[in-house]
């Protein structure tokens, strides 16, 4: 399925501190973060600064970690900010914010860095070690795996379009981001970050980020009639899933920036849309 960075403790926690002491809640950078809207959040999703820096890979078997890779990359562009002019951040910094950002519980600061590729292509090895404890997490704990053991990757021409027509009513309703399972042949399956979904006169355009590809905006299209969707090297099944990582991301923002949430504009189901 779908570097390590050596620091002088005191002086990094110190230098921190001072930075965190230069922007105070209420700060116009604050301001911005907490009223960003919609289309400078897709904006985000877009900017290739902002994207994880390696491409998917380790996991159980060597088989990949595409799904919590594209979890973390959502999570990333709703909750990190980034504070170049600190010191860049020790080992245990960093473990504190990814573990943060693969729980969804809080906005997190990332000092040292001005984006996420950056910052994640040097901490690989810990931002790869992060993916493979959410991947045993959910797949042991959690039971998440049985969601990739099962399906096809076609279906008859109109049950494949009525699942679009809802998987397209669900984009519409989601914040930016839609995490899409794509399901393979036999019990494999890979993770797909829905960004556009646009109607055409045959069918649908989509854009997505695929992890295999993390510094790309790649597309496909749909058209009536089509029995799969394909990525270019492989052919698949969509079903809509994960969105109750919104909830917890609509959490975090709203007690960082200190609003009251508001869940009703927030997919809050989370379970996958056949």
């Amino acid at each position: 399925m779908g570097g390590k960075v050596n620091g002088v403790f005191f002086g990094g926690v110190f230098g921190i501190l001072v930075g965190l002491m230069s922007a105070p809640a209420g700060s116009a950078e604050e301001v911005d973060f907490c009223a960003r809207s919609e289309d400078e959040i897709r904006t985000a999703f877009s900017d290739p600064s902002l994207r994880i820096g390696f491409e998917n890979q380790g996991g159980l078997l060597n088989g990949g970690t595409c799904w919590w890779h594209s979890r973390l990359q959502r999570s990333a562009i709703y909750l990190a900010r980034f504070r170049p002019e600190l010191p860049k951040p020790d080992r245990t910094v960093v473990e504190g914010i990814l573990k943060d950002l693969a729980h969804q519980r809080r906005v997190v600061e990332i000092p040292g860095y001005a984006g996420f590729s950056e910052f994640t292509r040097d901490h690989q090895v810990l931002v790869q070690r992060e993916l493979d404890l959410w991947q045993i997490r959910d797949g042991f704990l959690n039971q998440q795996w049985i969601r990739g053991l099962s399906g096809r990757p076609s279906l008859p021409a109109r049950r494949l379009e009525r699942r679009m027509e809802r998987i397209h009513r669900a984009f519409k309703k989601s914040k930016p981001g839609l995490w899409l399972m794509a399901q393979m042949k036999g019990i494999t399956s890979h993770a797909l970050l829905l960004l556009g979904m646009e109607q055409t006169g045959e069918g649908y355009r989509l854009s997505f980020i695929d992890s295999n590809f993390p510094d790309e905006t790649r597309g496909l299209e749909y058209r009536r009639g089509d029995r799969t969707l394909d990525l270019g090297y492989a052919e698949f099944i969509p079903y809509a899933g994960f969105r109750n990582d919104f909830r917890r991301i609509a959490t975090a923002i709203d007690s960082h920036c200190g609003r009251g949430a508001g869940p009703e504009s927030f997919e809050i189901s989370d379970e996958l849309i056949f």
